[in-house]
């Protein structure tokens, strides 16, 4: 069973997205809080993780930067959500190295077949 670490501080998103990868046969793991999410990911690297961009206190491009200078999770697929489809943003996040870029409201038939996808699941 693949693990997915979903950060994301919008407790109604996580739970859809919860809901429906856990349905999809998927382990979950959600955090509503940056920080913590950090660490949760650096404790127990997860197989994917899903990164909102706008959070209180670290935004998900700083996580994302943690994420990939820690030789533990740099390779992990990082699937990016936000309310936000600026394109400086998309930009800054595909230089930065996030996997894929999924624009809220959540489609979650779309961010499950890209967590699929990602996972090299058919």
């Amino acid at each position: 069973m693949f693990d997915i670490l979903i950060i994301d501080d919008d407790p109604i998103t996580v739970n859809i997205l919860k809901k429906s990868l856990e349905i999809n046969g998927f382990s979950v793991r959600p955090v509503t809080d940056a920080r913590k999410g950090l660490l949760e990911a650096f404790r127990d690297p997860p197989d994917l993780i899903i990164l909102d961009y706008m959070m209180p206190y670290r935004d998900g491009l700083t996580l994302l930067e943690d994420i990939r200078s820690n030789l533990e999770t740099s390779q992990v697929p990082v699937i990016m959500m936000t309310a936000t489809a600026v394109p400086e943003v998309v930009r800054s996040a595909l230089r930065q190295g996030v996997t894929d870029f999924i624009v809220k409201p959540v489609d979650t038939p779309l961010v499950i077949d890209r967590v699929r996808k990602h996972l090299h699941l058919p």
